[in-house]
């Protein structure tokens, strides 16, 4: 049986730690590629969900705005309808 050389087993673990180093880096690339879909896709997703937001906020802005202007409105046929009954009432007892 043939004897091993030190200078081949330090070649061997050379070797094998090259390839080691390579894979690695590969794998970094990989990780580093699959992060940065993942945070384009997040930032996308959250660019929608704050588009969403503002949208609702406008429409509860508008739904608040359109219920201010109907309790006017309705406060306005109040006193109209107030005024319009003293009226009425004041020609029938003046004016009878």
């Amino acid at each position: 049986m043939g004897e091993i050389s030190l200078q081949y087993l330090k070649d061997l673990i050379f070797a094998i730690d090259k390839r080691c180093d390579l894979h690695f880096i590969e794998l970094e690339r990989t990780i580093a590629n699959r992060f940065n879909k993942m945070d384009k896709k997040l930032e996308i997703g959250i660019s929608e969900v704050k588009g969403g937001i503002k949208r609702l906020d406008e429409k509860t802005i508008s739904i608040e705005k359109r219920l201010s202007d109907e309790a006017l409105v309705s406060r306005s046929v109040m006193i109209t309808n107030a005024a319009g009954l003293v009226t009425g009432i004041s020609k029938f007892v003046f004016f009878n």
